[in-house]
């Protein structure tokens, strides 16, 4: 039985990601499944998740309420950072993206069967700190090099940063986007 979870949705604008031209109504992103080695090339295993093209308003307020996510299939299968990365997740995720003219969205649903663990520490934009979160990153340059990483706490905290080098990152940068984070129990 899955109770007590909480749920964010993200709002970030990517035009590049999106310069595909219209009668594109599905995008495909890969989850990451750990570290790669540096070769620029994903895993063997790495699952595809489409993104869907929507029109009209998304509310962005931490829930999958709005008619834009009806019918989105949720990538799953996410895979930890801590303690083991690479190992299954220990509680379900699920995600799903969809976009527009302008912007991307992609909305999560994060299940814990006590919610009373779930940390949300409140900290400063962009600082670390004892939360837990969910993140993403986009590569719209499809160089497998540089790209930009998106995150927001259980708090509501946001981190973005902006990745170059393979491996190097700049948490200086700063984007504007939306995010909203709710909690709720099934």
């Amino acid at each position: 039985m899955r109770t007590g979870s909480f749920l964010t949705i993200l709002l970030i604008s990517i035009h590049p990601l999106l310069a595909l031209g219209p009668g594109n109504d599905l995008l495909y992103a890969q989850t990451s499944h750990g570290a790669n080695g540096g070769d620029g090339e994903p895993p063997a295993t790495t699952p595809a998740v489409g993104a869907k093209r929507v029109s009209g308003d998304i509310e962005i307020d931490g829930r999958l309420t709005d008619p834009a996510w009806q019918g989105v299939p949720a990538a799953t299968g996410f895979v930890q950072r801590e303690p083991v990365e690479g190992e299954p997740a220990e509680h379900d995720t699920e995600a799903r993206v969809v976009f527009d003219d302008d912007a991307l969205y992609v909305g999560a649903r994060m299940y814990d069967p006590d919610p009373s663990t779930i940390a949300d520490q409140l900290v400063r934009r962009d600082q670390w700190g004892q939360y837990d979160y969910f993140e993403f990153a986009v590569d719209p340059n499809l160089d497998r090099r540089t790209g930009y990483l998106f995150r927001v706490s259980a708090a509501g905290v946001q981190r973005d940063e902006f990745l170059f080098d393979d491996n190097e990152q700049d948490d200086a940068w700063d984007a504007v986007w939306e995010s909203a984070v709710a909690r709720d129990s099934l």
